[in-house]
């Protein structure tokens, strides 16, 4: 994948510590990946049209909200290939100590104004694409892993409008055990 020539090719890395919305990405050398999603938007009714981020997974292990938890896990085989949910631009790629091997995406902004990015961690190595890098909805951006904090292989998937996590069902991500394409 190559790089867009823009200047978010530099990697970027989430600084140590729990990544707890994008604005704690400000923390950064170069504030403009958290400067890219702390855009002050009104709510509408604009959603992206996203495809699920997986081409297969078990269960849904852990959902949005249960503990506190961000975002929503989904329990797969490893190095299962992870696909952008919607096209869009790398804001970041790398690891963190917390989330192991992550990918932001930024999915741009709505007509009203709403800035849509989804975070996937516990990566299986490296991710397959670097910030900068202009993905397609279903492009393979890494694989299922159990990296960083992590008790078993699985996706877990936030999705952030405006910098802050929503529930994933809101915009139609299978969010119960029950909805496994997998066996």
């Amino acid at each position: 994948p190559g790089g867009s020539g823009s200047e978010l090719q530099a990697k970027r890395e989430i600084p140590e510590g729990r990544l707890d919305t994008i604005q704690d990405m400000a923390e950064l050398p170069d504030r403009a990946l958290a400067a890219e999603l702390a855009t002050d938007g009104s709510s509408g009714s604009f959603v992206p049209q996203f495809v699920l981020p997986l081409t297969e997974y078990n269960y849904v292990s852990c959902g949005f909200g249960s503990n506190l938890h961000r975002g929503v896990d989904y329990a797969a085989p490893a190095e299962t290939s992870v696909l952008a949910a919607a096209g869009g631009t790398v804001l970041a790629a790398g690891y963190n100590y917390s989330l192991g091997y992550y990918v932001v995406l930024d999915h741009g902004n709505s007509p009203q104004g709403d800035r849509y990015a989804t975070l996937y961690a516990h990566l299986y190595g490296s991710p397959a694409v670097a910030a900068g890098d202009a993905v397609t909805a279903g492009q393979t951006i890494g694989a299922v892993g159990s990296t960083g904090n992590s008790t078993g292989n699985h996706l877990h998937l936030e999705l952030l409008v405006n910098g802050e996590p929503i529930d994933p069902a809101d915009c139609g991500f299978p969010v119960t055990r029950e909805e496994g394409s997998g066996e």
